[in-house]
Formats: C-alpha cells, structure tokens, sequence
C-alpha cells in the first residue's frame, strides 16, 4: 500500500468519525499521527504502525468492506449543509443517514441498520 493510498483511508476514516463520532481523542490522535508519519513521498509504501484494536479498526474494516466514500460536501449561503453526487455541479441537501446506515432487504421487508 503506498502512502498516498493510506492516507486516503486514514481520512475516510476520519470523516466516518465525524458522521457518527466514536473515536476517543486518543484515537483521533493516532490517525493524525499517522498521516503525519505518511506525508511526503506518495508512491513510497507506507509506514504503518501497529493499529488500536476497537472502533479504528472497526470502522476501517467496514471502510474497506463496503467501499465507503467520503461525500463532496459545502455549505451554501443559508450555511447548509449539501453534498453532490456528480462531482460538484448539482448539490442537494446534506443526508447523513445515507452514510451512516445500510438496508437491508429481506422478503418484503427493509431493515436500516447503521454501519459500525
């Protein structure tokens, strides 16, 4: 994995965090840390260090797992929060629940689960 690559997932991680807010302050110390480590060079392969086990991991397992993005997101004049889908030329009002939750689909019926 390069550096470029790593940060990249140390940042989803981050604003999975700030969605939902599990990290500890230490936690969200280490991915800083990390991505401090990581500047430079991005097609050198990352230094990593040994992860936290709890929610880091967690959240990252589930990052990779589901392919989870960041949302391209702004405030507009009204400091609103809206987002965009196609790249910054249409926004919308801001979902949260869209990134924080799955359904799931099981006969007829529709489960809304939150990722964790």
């Amino acid at each position: 994995m390069t550096r470029a690559i790593y940060i990249k997932h140390l940042l989803n991680i981050l604003s999975y965090d700030t969605l939902i807010d599990l990290l500890t302050i230490a936690d969200r110390y280490w991915l800083h840390r990390q991505i401090i480590i990581n500047y430079g060079n991005p097609e050198a392969p990352a230094l990593v260090n040994e992860t936290p086990y709890g929610h880091i991991l967690n959240i990252s397992n589930m990052i990779k797992e589901r392919n989870w993005k960041r949302p391209l997101l702004r405030y507009n004049s009204y400091r609103e929060l809206e987002e965009s889908e196609d790249h910054g030329r249409t926004w919308k009002p801001f979902d949260v629940v869209k990134y924080i939750t799955k359904t799931i689909e099981n006969d007829n019926t529709k489960i809304i689960q939150r990722y964790s």
